[in-house]
């Protein structure tokens, strides 16, 4: 059996993406973070949970040793401007729990480490990249980190290259940009994704909001979920597209029962006729 792989912070928005991605493609998973259980963005989801801090170098050794992962999607962190206002507790997690990740990945033959980076230490100020033109940044831009955040994401691509090169250890630094979730709720104000999400917690709770900064603003934002569109022509494909969603967000398990509730396939077997049978005999009773 193929190993899984290990998500780091997989209780989170993005992580408990990626976990619910992963499953729905047929690959293992093992979902760790702080929290006692998987949290409300994963209970719902059959999946090994561990709680792991990533201060805790032997408690990571001993998790991807138990679990036998041989790749890692490193989502842990804190984020927030408090962090900037601290950054020892900045750095004691960033930097030093990504550095056990990548040490423990290393002890324990792990393949491969995913890193989640970030976007913001690129300065766009005074340039194409910004206000007004908003060229897309590309990655052989020099990133120029200022706050702690940033340059604790950079100092662990750094670190994380070190090891590649060192040891061998595979690495991909992912530098996220600005994303919009409604799981993003969950975590209040303090997790807001800048204008839009503001925008769209206000209209939930159907209240105004005011933007300091006037409307015209470049917001480089994507939903967390972009790329996957659902679409379906006529019923059938309506029942299918929907079965398909109900698989992906709660399983196999809950999809098969709603099909059967339904007298249905969850996956139809393919070569029917687009057209109803019943119809088309109906059709040529009225035509005759």
């Amino acid at each position: 059996m193929e190993r899984p792989v290990l998500v780091t912070g997989a209780s989170g928005v993005v992580g408990s993406h990626v976990v619910r991605q992963l499953l729905h493609s047929g690959i293992g998973v093992v979902a760790t973070d702080m929290l006692p259980g998987p949290g409300p963005l994963l209970d719902r989801f059959d999946v090994p949970y561990e709680r792991v801090d990533v201060r805790d170098a032997p408690l990571l050794v001993e998790v991807i040793r138990s679990t036998r992962a041989t790749r890692v999607i490193h989502l842990a962190a804190l984020v927030g401007e408090w962090y900037n206002r601290h950054p020892m507790g900045n750095h004691e997690t960033n930097v030093g729990g990504t550095l056990n990740v990548l040490e423990a990945a290393r002890l324990c033959g792990v393949e491969r480490v995913v890193f989640a980076s970030t976007w913001s230490f690129y300065d766009v100020r005074g340039t194409a990249h910004g206000h007004p033109e908003y060229v897309p940044v590309p990655e052989t831009m020099p990133p120029s980190p200022e706050r702690p955040y940033e340059i604790a994401k950079y100092a662990c691509e750094r670190y994380a290259f070190w090891f590649r090169t060192m040891y061998g250890l595979e690495f991909a630094a992912m530098r996220f940009g600005n994303y919009y979730a409604a799981e993003r709720i969950y975590h209040g104000n303090t997790r807001s994704a800048g204008p839009l999400m503001d925008l769209v917690t206000a209209a939930a709770a159907r209240r105004p909001l005011r933007l300091e900064r006037g409307a015209h603003q470049g917001f480089d934002a994507i939903f967390v979920k972009d790329g996957r569109v659902w679409s379906s022509a006529g019923v059938s494909a309506g029942i299918d597209l929907a079965l398909a969603m109900v698989e992906e967000d709660f399983g196999h398990t809950t999809a098969l029962d709603v099909a059967r509730r339904l007298v249905v396939f969850l996956k139809r077997p393919g070569g029917q006729s687009q057209f109803s049978t019943i119809l088309a005999a109906q059709a040529s009773d009225v035509e005759g």
